[in-house]
């Protein structure tokens, strides 16, 4: 509700789901009981699919196992990058390889686009 208030567009709206609630989540029907493609994509990624205007997402690192994190994208910026790249000859094998330092950082920048709520999870039967 914080994000509707905030004034926050709906399109790119996410949510982070720990394990627990997405376990919970892929026993209804509605969202692997179609038998369509996004139904079987879902049980391969970690996109699990759309649901109040939010696409859902699995992570394990959520601060604890019965917390949601939601927000929109514009919330967060990741930025990555190659620093290294340098070629070696492999012990083992026979051939070449490539190995690289790779640096990455992710940062909150808005505390209005992003918010943390503890939840108890149950299934509940419609």
């Amino acid at each position: 509700m914080e994000l509707l208030y905030d004034n926050i567009p709906d399109a790119g709206r996410v949510a982070a789901l720990p394990p627990e609630a997405v376990g919970l989540i892929l026993k209804d029907e509605r969202f692997v009981g179609t038998g369509s493609n996004q139904a079987e994509m879902r049980l391969g990624r970690g996109h699990i699919g759309r649901a109040a205007g939010f696409d859902l997402f699995e992570v394990n690192n959520t601060p604890n196992s019965n917390t949601i994190i939601a927000g929109h994208r514009i919330g967060a910026t990741f930025a990555g990058q190659i620093a290294q790249v340098e070629a070696y000859r492999q012990e083992r094998r026979f051939g070449d390889g490539l190995k690289g330092l790779s640096l990455y950082g992710a940062l909150g920048h808005d505390e209005h686009l992003i918010d943390y709520h503890n939840f108890s999870f149950q299934l509940i039967r419609l």
